[in-house]
Parts: structure tokens; sequence; C-alpha cells
């Protein structure tokens, strides 16, 4: 719960919404192709959709920053 509430902290701090950042970072490892999030309803499809556009978006440094905090490492 602590390392998802320093998480959320870092993407309020940077403009960054969580789920956009949640879906993004998996597509940033070299071995995976696709995240396909679950929906309910058109309305979280859609959601989810405009989270994918936002995650395109988010800057380098925003990933940086979350690895110097140990929030955003790879492990096997």
């Amino acid at each position: 719960m602590q390392r998802a509430a320093e998480l959320a902290s870092v993407c309020e701090a940077r403009g960054v919404s969580l789920k956009a950042a949640a879906l993004a970072f998996p597509l940033r490892h070299p071995r995976v192709a696709s995240v396909i999030p679950g929906a309910d309803s058109f309305a979280m499809a859609d959601e989810n959709s405009k989270a994918f556009e936002e995650g395109k978006a988010i800057p380098e440094s925003f990933w940086e920053e979350l690895e110097s905090l140990g929030l955003a490492t790879w492990k096997y």
C-alpha cells in the first residue's frame, strides 16, 4: 500500500494519471508486446483507451524519477 501511495503521489505531482502509468509501464519492457486491460462496460473501455493515449505522452523523465525512487524496477 505504501508503494502504491508513493506512485500515486509522483503521478499526481507530474500530472500523470496512475492508470496511464500502469498501462504504459509494462510496454517499456522489450519482451512485452501488448497490455490488455479488462473492461466491463463501454465507458471503461473508453477510459482505458484514453489512458493508453495518455501513456504514450509520458516523458522519459517521469520514468527516470520513478526508477530513482525505486518505484519502477524490473524484477525477473
